[in-house]
């Protein structure tokens, strides 16, 4: 059985390095309601790591999701913080 399996991203507290989105093919031996085995090994099918997605499609759509929102909260960020910096200029002595 097939599987795709997306990467890269992970919790916004967890401050490390991560490697760039990617979608990944994966040939799975058995499935349950919440994980998945490859290799003999037991997955979960969602981690703060990576998910395993039942179509690539499904996949795409996810990354999308997560990069459109990434960049609606940075956006915010920048917003705010240009708010700030216009207050700070306007400072009189």
């Amino acid at each position: 059985m097939i599987k795709y399996m997306t990467g890269g991203w992970q919790n916004g507290w967890l401050q490390l390095p991560v490697p760039p989105p990617k979608i990944e093919k994966v040939e799975i031996e058995r499935e349950t309601g919440s994980s998945v085995w490859v290799g003999g090994r037991r997955h979960e099918k969602r981690t703060n790591w990576h998910i395993y997605h039942n179509t690539w499609d499904e996949a795409r759509t996810y990354l999308l999701a997560m990069a459109t929102h990434k960049v609606r909260s940075c956006q915010s960020s920048l917003d705010s913080a240009k708010a700030e910096l216009s207050k700070i200029s306007k400072l009189k002595k």
